[in-house]
């Protein structure tokens, strides 16, 4: 009997770090937030995603639908979500596109989510160091717009379906921008960037960027992942010694990969001097996160999953 009861107890230490996860929700500056705490008992610190979902998306129906709910308490990372209010937006979208969205500091949707981090860090062991952001469709767009502004913040940020930062500068450009290309150039969006976040010479401390995209969306043409990624190549050249002068163009390294179900990822990673990037489009992939719950269009089961790319790219 005693043989079994251990076995039991092992099996339930074993188990214990996810039973002991908790979900905490709270507001912070009007904005609904949802938190899931690892609790977890070594004292070690511990990193933190925030995750922003995308138009006529909740905080649950993100993190539940991307796995990345699950994927916190398993791997022991803080998941932190927060939701759009109708109030702020009647479809539930981050509202990147405005101008005055688009700042460092006062009254915005970035700095609430930073001023969150920022209350929760002074609670909670979380590691400083490891502060990452991913966000799909408008938040893609938004997790562009806190690279731009808020590089010296987050160590990695990935931008799933999303747009480039100053793509649009207005409601009506939003409107534009997602059907068809932007007439803006990547020396301008680059340019924006950089001022947006380095205006107080603050050292970056970004480190990764991932972009990825399907090639098959209809609702964000796959075009702007493409002009994200040359949005990078003028931001980096201007990170190196404050000019637009090709001073740090990288090798790009391409790769293919094939996966069941005739889905096939292209793969391109460049390695700047302050950060590295990778892109992944994926053939067969819609407006839709890979390999994620079938609880909306907007999840694909059947795809190669983001969560793994994102994940594995960020160390998590």
């Amino acid at each position: 009997m005693l043989k079994y009861f251990l076995i039991i107890l092992f099996i339930f230490v074993a188990l214990c770090g996810i039973c002991s996860a908790k979900e905490i929700t709270f507001t912070h500056e009007g904005q609904l937030f949802k938190l899931i705490n690892p609790s977890v008992k070594d004292g070690q610190k511990k990193p933190l995603l925030l995750l922003l979902h995308g138009c006529k998306q909740n905080s649950e129906m993100i993190a539940n639908g991307t796995g990345l709910w699950d994927e916190a308490m398993k791997r022991k990372f803080f998941l932190l979500v927060p939701e759009q209010t109708l109030n702020a937006n009647s479809d539930h979208c981050w509202n990147w596109f405005y101008s005055f969205q688009q700042m460092r500091g006062g009254f915005t949707e970035m700095s609430t989510f930073v001023s969150a981090i920022e209350n929760l860090s002074r609670n909670y062991p979380i590691d400083r160091s490891q502060l990452y952001v991913v966000g799909m469709s408008a938040g893609g767009a938004m997790a562009h717009n806190l690279l731009a502004c808020y590089p010296d913040y987050f160590a990695g940020v990935a931008i799933h379906s999303g747009l480039a930062f100053k793509t649009a500068e207005s409601i009506f450009e939003a409107q534009t921008v997602t059907t068809a290309s932007s007439q803006k150039t990547p020396e301008y969006l680059g340019t924006k960037a950089f001022e947006c976040g380095h205006f107080a010479g603050r050292p970056s401390g970004l480190k990764k960027v991932l972009i990825i995209h399907g090639l098959d969306d209809k609702r964000v043409p796959s075009l702007h992942a493409d002009l994200i990624a040359s949005t990078h190549e003028a931001l980096s050249d201007l990170l190196d010694d404050g000019t637009l002068n090709h001073s740090d163009s990288p090798v790009a390294i391409e790769t293919v990969q094939n996966y069941e179900n005739g889905y096939k990822a292209f793969i391109t990673d460049k390695h700047y001097k302050n950060f590295s990037e990778r892109k992944i489009m994926i053939k067969g992939l819609v407006h839709a996160w890979g390999a994620g719950k079938p609880i909306s269009e907007n999840f694909d089961p059947n795809a190669p999953s983001s969560g793994n790319f994102i994940l594995h790219f960020f160390n998590l």
